[in-house]
């Protein structure tokens, strides 16, 4: 959990993605069909069990994360699962909720999808509970049946669909760190009545954490003299209180299919953040104390509804709506101290944000052509983001106080239409074939700046294929090209102004750029795959992406304010290389003891040719990170052991001509023990990070008459969890 004020900082903004118009979900396909749909091998459609994944198979360059290793080491947060995944990272420290990342790149690089859909604005996938996702698909090639914005990959996160027959599970758990204890509970209900099946999952949390950090500032001049010196204790503490529920269900009425799913959440947030400032060297900070008080509430209302039609020679039409409701209501109370600890600044901010959007989509597979499988799409959304925020200051005099009254209105609209064949050449070798356009309409309103309006369009064509080379039905190449591209988000092209408690070159307020263009990116992608059946496989892949009108930060003085504004700014390219290997001896050989093996690791590298280097990586992307980890299950006793050890390169990151920042390296070690009670319950005990190392974070900033640096360690610590899981 990261605190934060939103009052005073950034807002979330409209997030512009696309519904997944070929989404899988509880449907069966028509009976023997002579080929698989392609939109579904896209897809990597998942057919009897959540534990599958046709990597192999399918044509489209996609892996899975299944249930049994998302539940594996009983994380309570996705950004847990994700961080062993290979070629994903997350920037932050363990633990604590990040962007997710794929070749190192995120902010925006990285598609985050639920259910096939982009997730709402001010929602945190950390909230939904790992037992109750089905599955997660790693797609780092582009297909035209999702949006393009992607450049680095997409991470789609598909709740549980399947439907069982009369089934019940409940899990609980606790889990904790040195005075912050966390539980949870989660449960499913399924069932069938004829031709209408049925599931209710839903789920209990409540987390405490704190974070505590130390951040040291410091300075000099042209000539090298110190000129400022403050050091810094800042402890983030709260606790989040969670209730989710995700219902579904599916009617079978011949050839029609007919189901409807939704996400239901509601967030309670409680929390402080309390900073106290020492001035040793230099103009003293404005505030030498504050004291954020924080209560939000968040409440999430997602639901789809589908209907599909099978027709004769393997057609098949689906039309899918999508509603989704998001509202934030955050309260915050703000008290700055001067140095004999006087309350110098009185502030309340209460801010009331309502996104809403309809998302209409479909898609039409024609009759059966032989040796392809032809689909034609469209997909929509229409969303909005009003919100109003009301300041009052209240200060001595000598010190600033605002009031303020803001009301913003943002609207996104987004069109898209594909194409998209799935073509057996030969034996042994398919292609993918790809055509989207997606045009974007972005209009805000406010009472602060004036209308605001960005008109775009992107035309991404997409090919893959895998080719089976010869005479061997375990070794395979594949091959993809694309076009992808990154758009601004509603708050970076809003000319609102947002402003930082401590305004310093390291710490500016931010204002967006109405004039902000997409990046545009062409890209290829090559892996070389081989497979040991059932028992494990070696892949090594390599990618390189040129962008074009990359979005860099630039930041100066204005009436005497750091301000930190984005612009277009050149171009960048980005390349990678990845490995990943998994092993199970078993498989291999009976006689071999039941012990899984898995490694991978992830090299990227990135050139942003508008910023001298060296180290001038786009998005402070992540050099290298590595996962190595083991399972192993005894025979004679009902027990199962594991666990991952992962390791993230730091360094130094050149962000512009007068700014740098870097990064400590992390490694986490998670160890898990499963108990098997019988066939319907078992124990899980999990020990996740227990290196506890700290992470610390700098961001400098030089010109020719100063260099200032601030650095920020934070501690992290081991974390303790244990779950009883039950079938009834």
């Amino acid at each position: 959990m990261s605190l934060y004020n939103p009052g005073r900082g950034p807002i979330a903004f409209v997030s512009v993605g696309v519904l997944l118009a070929s989404h899988g979900n509880a449907q069966q396909p028509p009976a023997a069909p002579a080929k698989p749909d392609a939109s579904a091998m896209a897809r990597v459609t998942v057919s009897g069990t959540a534990d599958f994944d046709d990597r192999k198979e399918s044509t489209v360059a996609r892996s899975v994360v299944t249930q049994q290793d998302i539940v594996k080491f009983g994380d309570s947060t996705i950004e847990d699962v994700l961080r062993r995944v290979p070629g994903v990272t997350v920037g932050s420290a363990a633990g604590r909720s990040d962007e997710i990342r794929l070749r190192g790149l995120a902010g925006g690089y990285t598609q985050i999808l639920l259910n096939g859909e982009p997730v709402a604005p001010g929602f945190s996938i950390g909230s939904i509970s790992p037992v109750s996702i089905e599955r997660i698909e790693i797609t780092r090639g582009a297909t035209a049946d999702m949006s393009a914005q992607a450049i680095a990959g997409t991470i789609n996160i598909v709740l549980k669909q399947r439907v069982a027959a009369n089934g019940r599970e409940v899990k609980a758990a606790l889990s904790g760190y040195r005075d912050n204890p966390s539980g949870f509970l989660d449960g499913q209900v399924s069932g069938r009545r004829g031709a209408l099946s049925y599931a209710l999952t839903g789920g209990l949390s409540s987390a405490k954490n704190t974070f505590p950090s130390i951040i040291e500032q410091s300075g000099v001049d042209a000539a090298g003299v110190p000129v400022l010196q403050r050091v810094s204790t800042k402890v983030e503490s709260g606790r989040i209180d969670t209730v989710n529920l995700a219902p579904r269900a599916d009617w079978k009425l011949g050839a029609d299919n007919l189901s409807a799913d939704a996400l239901l959440q509601y967030r309670k947030t409680r929390g402080s953040v309390l900073d106290s400032r020492a001035s040793l060297l230099g103009v003293p900070a404005l505030y030498a104390g504050n004291d954020l008080q924080i209560e939000m509430d968040t409440t999430i209302a997602r639901s789809r509804l589908s209907w599909s039609r099978a027709g004769g020679n393997n057609a098949r039409l689906d039309v899918k709506l999508g509603l989704s409701y998001n509202r934030r209501k955050v309260v915050n109370d703000f008290y700055g101290f001067d140095a004999d600890g006087n309350t110098v600044l009185d502030e309340d901010t209460d801010s009331d944000a309502i996104d809403r959007s309809v998302s209409p989509s479909g898609k039409y597979r024609l009759p059966y052509l032989r040796d392809h499988a032809i689909v034609l799409g469209w997909d929509s959304e229409l969303s909005q983001r009003s919100e109003n925020r009301v300041q009052r200051q209240q200060a001595p005099a000598g010190y600033p106080a605002r009031n303020l009254d803001e009301q913003y209105d943002a609207r996104v609209a987004r069109l898209a239409v594909f194409a998209q064949d799935e073509w057996q050449i030969a034996p042994g070798w398919s292609a993918y074939l790809g055509l989207r356009w997606e045009g974007l309409l972005t209009r805000s309103q406010a009472n602060v700046h004036a209308d605001v309006s960005s008109r775009s369009s992107v035309v991404s064509p997409a090919l893959q294929t895998v080719w089976q080379l010869p005479g061997s039905k375990k070794d395979q190449v594949r091959l993809g090209l694309s076009r992808t591209y990154k758009a601004p988000t509603t708050r970076d092209l809003m000319a609102r102004r947002y402003v930082a408690n401590d305004n310093t070159p390291t710490t500016p307020d931010f204002q967006g750029n109405p004039s902000l263009r997409p990046e545009l990116a062409w890209g290829v992608d090559l892996a070389y795959e081989h497979y040991l059946g059932d028992a494990g496989m070696i892949s090594i892949s390599a990618t390189a992406r040129r962008i074009d009108d990359i979005i860099l930060s630039r930041m100066g003085l204005v009436n005497n304010v750091w301000v930190s504004t984005p612009e277009n700014n050149g171009d960048a390219s980005t390349r990678g290389v990845e490995m990943e290997g998994k092993l199970s001896l078993a498989k291999l050989n009976k006689a071999f003891p039941e012990l899984d093996l898995r490694a991978n690791i992830a090299r990227n590298w990135s050139t942003v040719h508008a910023v001298p280097g060296p180290d001038n990586r786009l998005d402070k992307q992540i050099e290298i990170s590595a996962n190595v980890g083991a399972d192993y299950r005894f025979r004679n006793l009902p027990l199962t052991l594991g666990g991952n050890c992962g390791w993230q390169s730091g360094g130094a990151v050149r962000l512009s001509a007068t700014q740098s920042a870097s990064y400590s390296p992390k490694r986490v070690l998670d160890v898990y023990g499963l108990w098997k009670v019988d066939a319907r319950s078992q124990w899980r005990f999990t020990a996740s990070n227990l290196l506890h190392q700290d992470y610390a974070v700098g961001a400098n900033y030089f010109d020719a008459s100063q260099r200032l640096r601030q650095l920020s360690v934070s501690p992290s610590y081991a974390v303790l969890r244990v779950a009883f899981e039950m079938k009834i």
